[in-house]
């Protein structure tokens, strides 16, 4: 078995507010769909707060 690694950088931020802007969430549910169908095994975050925010990676 191969072992492939996507880096993928959060959406669009907003860093006064440590969160995604609207658009930021809208890119992170697209990209959350489009990994739910692509049969991961594990999935790694960053512990910072934008990126762990259940719109980013739960769609």
């Amino acid at each position: 078995m191969v072992m492939q690694i996507f880096p993928i950088r959060h959406g669009d931020p907003d860093y006064s507010i440590d969160d995604l802007t609207e658009l930021g969430h809208q890119e992170a549910a697209a990209l959350g769909k489009r990994m739910a169908s692509s049969g991961l095994d594990e999935l790694y975050a960053s512990p910072l707060g934008y990126e762990l925010s259940p719109k980013g990676i739960n769609g």
